[in-house]
């Protein structure tokens, strides 16, 4: 099988071991090549050609905007995701208009860069889910008004926190020791009172309201 090449920039050394490991642990990708700055990048991407760079959007030397367009020629085929420690949408948003396939908080769990990495190299666009998440508030707050304000009763805040943290509905009952005939209810009142329809909703007036 042929294995996905990919290429690691950042200015921490401790992350890059950290990266080069979870990569060539894989079955179907390996480390190719690690930078600490900018301008060895550039050059060593440019004759390398890995399918993937992994892209630190802050570096010493340049950042890493730039370098997505300085590749833009010299190494075109090369599919770039930027590393950030920073849920800016600003830098996601001009990241990718740039030309970046892919855009990963630095925080997030090993698997989020395995997921991008796959996606990326596929054809795909791949955004760190907790940015991903708060692109759609911020685009539902503003479609919507933001959610109504209508105040719940503390169970009914309690079921949210829970559903909005992922919980199914029978972790929620099982948590609150309750059936799930109980939750479902609760869930139904609280879309009825807030006017939501979807569990992305839900998670998105929960984090508007401080609630998680």
């Amino acid at each position: 099988m042929e294995k996905t090449r990919v290429f690691l920039v950042d200015d921490h050394e401790v992350l890059l071991a950290g990266l080069t490991y979870i990569i060539n642990s894989q079955p179907d990708m390996e480390v190719v090549g690690v930078a600490l700055d900018a301008n060895y990048a550039v050059n060593a991407v440019a004759a390398m050609l890995p399918d993937i760079l992994l892209l630190d959007i802050s570096l010493p030397d340049l950042s890493g905007l730039h370098v997505i367009d300085t590749l833009k020629e010299r190494a075109h085929k090369t599919k770039i995701i930027m590393l950030t420690m920073y849920d800016d949408e600003g830098y996601l948003s001009e990241a990718i208009r740039r030309g970046a396939a892919g855009f990963i908080l630095k925080q997030s769990p090993q698997t989020e860069v395995i997921n991008a990495v796959r996606n990326v190299v596929n054809g795909m666009t791949y955004i760190d889910p907790v940015l991903a998440g708060n692109l759609v508030c911020d685009f539902w707050q503003k479609a919507s008004g933001g959610p109504a304000r209508l105040e719940l009763t503390r169970r009914e805040v309690d079921v949210l926190r829970l559903l909005a943290l992922g919980y199914s509905n029978k972790e929620t009952a099982d948590e609150l020791v309750v059936s799930v005939k109980t939750i479902q209810s609760h869930r139904a009142n609280i879309k009825a009172k807030l006017n939501l329809r979807s569990r992305a909703q839900l998670v998105c007036y929960a984090k508007d309201r401080r609630i998680i």
